[in-house]
C-alpha cells in the first residue's frame, strides 16, 4: 500500500509546469492541508501561472513540494495584498525545515522575485531583547521598507524570511524564550514609525507573510519518540514506518514555544540533494560553477568543465553533506590555485579546460593560450580623490586639500596614559585655522 502523503512517490509529469502539471493532469497528489489542495488543484490555470512555474524551473532544482507550497501561499498573499484594508485573518506563515544547502533561502527568493513581492531576510537569532544583546527588533521595519523600495504600501504586505530559527533553541533558556516571544508579538502585529519619501508614517507588521527556516537537528528523534519507537544514537527506527513529515508536536518537543509554532501552521521538510540534483544545480547560471565561469569570462577566458568532471564535482559535494554549498567548497579546494592565477591569465589565455584528473587533484587543468574570447572587464578600483570631494564647510576650512590625516589623531588626556580622539577644537590651534 502506497503512503498517503508521500508526494515524492508521484511520477514526474511530462508537463513543464512541474508539480502543478501533475495536479491538473489528475495525478494522485495528496496534501496535508485542504486550503493548499484547493488552491493547487483548481482547474483552468492561467498562462501567468505557467510562466511563474517556468521561471522557477529555470532557477531551482528539486524540492517540488516546498516549491509548490511556497508558490501557492505566495500567490494567495499577493491577492490578499491587493485588498484595502489588508485581510490578515488567514495565517499563511510557513516553516521550511532541512539540512544546509537544500534551498531554504533560494526557494523564497525565487518565488518572491517571480511574484514581485518585497523580501527581507534576517537572522532570527541575531536580535536582542531586554535579557540578551543584539540588534533591536525594530530594525526589521527599516529593512522591510528598504526591500519595498521605500514604498509603504508594498512594505505593509512584504515577506519576512527568518533564517536559523533553530538557533533560538541553542541559546540560554530564558533568553531563547524571550526572543521567541518577541517573534510571536511581531507576527501578531506591531507598529513602528518609519521615514518614507512622503514623510514619517506608521508601518505595521500584521500584513507580513513570514517564512521561517532552520535545520532543527534532532527532529527525527523527536518524531521517533512520538511514534513510540526505540531510538539509539542516530538510529530512528525503520524509515518506511516513520512519518515523512514533521509535526507541531515534534517542534514543541525540541523546545519551541507552542505560541510560535501555532503562528506557522504550514510545515514543509526539504530533503538532501542527490548527486544528480547537484549535477543539475552546477549547470545553472547562478550556481557556484556559474559564478566561477562568470569570473573567468570577465577576464576574457572561457572556463569549461568536462562531463565526467562535473559528475565528480557533484559526487564530492554530496559527500560533504553541505547541499549546494558543497559545490563552492569543492571548487575552492580543487581549483583555488587556478583562481589565484587569474590575473596572469587575463588577456593571454583563451580557454581553461577542467577534466576529471584536475577535479581529482591528479593533474593540472589544461590552459590554452590565445587572444581573449570575451571583452575584458575593467577591474581597476576607482581612486578616492580627496581634493575633488565635497567636504562640509567647517571641514573644508579646517582640512585644506593635502593635509587630511591618514588616521584619526589622538590627544593625550593625562600623564596616566589615557588618551582620546582629538576633536575639532583640539586641532584648530595646530593647523592655524580660525577659531
Amino acid at each position: 500500500m502506497k503512503p498517503q502523503n508521500a508526494i515524492r512517490n508521484v511520477p514526474a509529469p511530462s508537463d513543464t509546469s512541474g508539480i502543478l502539471g501533475a495536479a491538473r493532469s489528475g495525478a494522485n497528489v495528496p496534501l496535508h492541508n485542504t486550503t493548499l489542495a484547493k488552491a493547487i488543484i483548481a482547474p483552468g490555470g492561467s498562462s501567468a501561472r505557467l510562466g511563474v512555474s517556468d521561471m522557477l524551473d529555470q532557477r531551482l532544482v528539486g524540492q517540488l513540494e516546498a516549491r509548490r507550497l511556497v508558490l501557492t501561499l505566495g500567490r494567495q498573499h499577493r491577492e490578499a495584498a491587493k485588498q484595502r484594508p489588508l485581510d490578515t485573518r488567514v495565517n499563511r506563515n510557513v516553516l521550511l525545515i532541512g539540512p544546509a544547502g537544500t534551498g531554504k533561502t533560494c526557494i523564497p527568493q525565487g518565488v518572491c522575485d517571480a511574484l514581485g513581492l518585497p523580501l527581507a531576510i534576517v537572522d532570527a537569532a541575531g536580535f536582542g531583547t531586554s535579557r540578551i544583546q543584539g540588534r533591536p527588533l525594530d530594525e526589521i521595519f527599516g529593512e522591510m521598507l528598504q526591500a519595498a523600495g521605500s514604498k509603504l504600501s508594498r512594505a505593509e504586505s512584504g515577506v519576512l524570511l527568518l533564517e536559523n530559527l533553530d538557533h533560538l533553541l541553542r541559546m540560554i533558556p530564558e533568553a531563547g524564550r524571550d526572543l521567541q516571544q518577541a517573534w510571536v508579538q511581531l507576527m501578531n502585529g506591531r507598529s513602528r514609525m518609519v521615514a518614507t519619501t512622503q514623510g514619517t508614517q506608521v508601518l505595521a507588521s500584521s500584513g507580513w507573510w513570514v517564512i521561517g527556516s532552520g535545520t532543527f537537528e534532532g527532529l527525527g528523534l523527536a518524531a521517533a519518540r512520538r511514534q513510540n519507537q526505540h531510538a539509539i544514537g542516530f538510529q530512528v527506527g525503520d524509515p518506511k514506518s516513520a512519518s515523512p513529515y514533521a509535526t507541531a508536536a515534534d517542534l514543541i518537543a525540541l523546545g519551541m514555544l507552542p505560541a510560535l509554532v501555532a503562528r506557522m501552521p504550514f510545515i514543509c521538510e526539504l530533503h538532501p540533494f542527490r548527486p544528480d540534483d547537484l549535477l543539475a544545480i552546477s549547470c545553472l547560471d547562478h550556481s557556484a560553477v556559474g559564478h566561477w565561469m562568470l569570473a573567468f569570462r570577465r577576464a576574457g577566458v572561457s572556463l569549461e568543465f568536462a562531463e565526467d568532471a562535473r559528475r565528480d564535482l557533484a559526487r564530492q559535494a554530496e559527500a560533504l553533506k553541505l547541499g549546494a554549498h558543497g559545490l563552492q567548497a569543492v571548487l575552492g579546494s580543487r581549483l583555488g590555485h587556478l583562481m589565484a592565477r587569474l590575473p596572469e591569465l587575463r588577456g593571454q589565455t583563451q580557454r581553461v579546460v577542467v577534466d576529471l584528473g584536475a577535479m581529482l587533484g591528479q593533474s593540472a587543468p589544461k590552459i590554452i593560450a590565445g587572444p581573449p574570447l570575451f571583452p575584458l572587464t575593467d577591474e581597476a578600483e576607482p581612486k578616492h580623490d580627496f581634493e575633488t570631494e565635497d567636504w562640509p564647510p567647517d571641514l573644508q576650512e579646517l582640512f585644506p586639500p593635502g593635509v587630511v590625516p591618514a588616521r584619526p589623531a589622538r590627544i593625550r588626556q593625562s600623564s596616566s596614559g589615557n588618551d582620546r580622539l582629538a576633536t575639532l577644537v583640539d586641532l584648530r590651534p595646530f593647523l592655524g585655522a580660525k577659531p
